[in-house]
């Protein structure tokens, strides 16, 4: 990003208006960043719905979980609110989960990479670049337009592939996101937030989020290759990876109550109600 404001205002920079973020894995379009945030808030602290499911069950069945009623759990939502990528989302807290294998973490960044609902957000985050007239020297039209375009996509797919899939495997890290799933919302949203600094390891320990850092890190400087000289420097390329971290945190939360909110907006049963 060109522009960027002094670290220590990483988080007013992020609330600011009509910028546009891409999430490493899930892309944003940070114009509409206040009415999501708020819809997601709205959800978890209104009172939950009456759970309709176990309610109209037969007495035989009452008090049975709803992914028993239906048979087989069903599968994690993909997308929230239809558009950002929710691959690495581990829904059921409470469920054992196996080790990833290392083809299974290339695999999980390629969705993310390549995943065609980021492709029109891309289009949107580089139009708005360009009428910002961030990285001047990319020029206005078409061919401005689609070095800003292929500068986003390039962004997010090296970003996915270092911090999804290169460093875990390396470092034997797991780059899913495990829900805490139960608990009041601070600590919830605490939880969420804190796995950018906290991860699970392949033997299921927990240890620094090493891929976190450096992963966001490798792709700020790698970028540095494609991006307009006035915008390489070592301040700007800092405050691009400190900024992909806090904004990783905070999607931590959309993906920690996405059951939730899915369950509230959509009327679904929630198959991992929190308590």
């Amino acid at each position: 990003m060109s522009n960027y404001q002094p670290a220590p205002r990483v988080l007013a920079y992020i609330m600011s208006p009509c910028r546009i973020f891409q999430q490493r894995g899930s892309f944003v379009f940070w114009g509409f960043r206040t009415p999501l945030v708020g819809l997601i808030l709205a959800c978890v602290i209104a009172p939950a719905p009456a759970r309709a499911v176990e309610d109209d069950l037969p007495a035989d069945r009452a008090g049975m979980e709803p992914a028993a009623v239906v048979g087989e759990k069903p599968p994690a939502d993909q997308h929230i609110l239809k558009v950002i990528p929710n691959y690495k989302t581990v829904e059921d807290p409470s469920q054992p989960v196996e080790p990833m294998p290392i083809r299974e973490k290339f695999k999980l960044g390629a969705k993310d990479s390549f995943d065609p609902h980021a492709l029109p957000v891309i289009a949107i985050y580089a139009g708005i670049e360009q009428l910002q007239n961030q990285y001047k020297s990319f020029g206005q039209g078409m061919e401005g337009f689609g070095k800003r375009y292929a500068g986003s996509y390039a962004d997010q797919a090296i970003g996915n592939m270092l911090g999804e899939a290169v460093f875990p495997s390396v470092l034997h890290e797991d780059p899913r996101y495990f829900r805490k799933g139960r608990g009041n919302f601070f600590a919830r949203a605490g939880y969420a937030m804190s796995r950018v600094l906290v991860t699970r390891t392949d033997a299921g320990s927990q240890q620094f989020n090493f891929s976190e850092f450096l992963g966001n890190g490798a792709q700020a400087a790698i970028s540095n290759v494609y991006y307009p000289a006035p915008d390489r420097t070592l301040h700007q390329t800092a405050y691009k990876a400190i900024s992909q971290t806090v904004l990783d945190s905070l999607f931590n939360i959309a993906k920690e109550y996405w059951p939730d909110v899915r369950q509230r907006l959509f009327r679904k049963s929630n198959p991992y109600p929190a308590p």
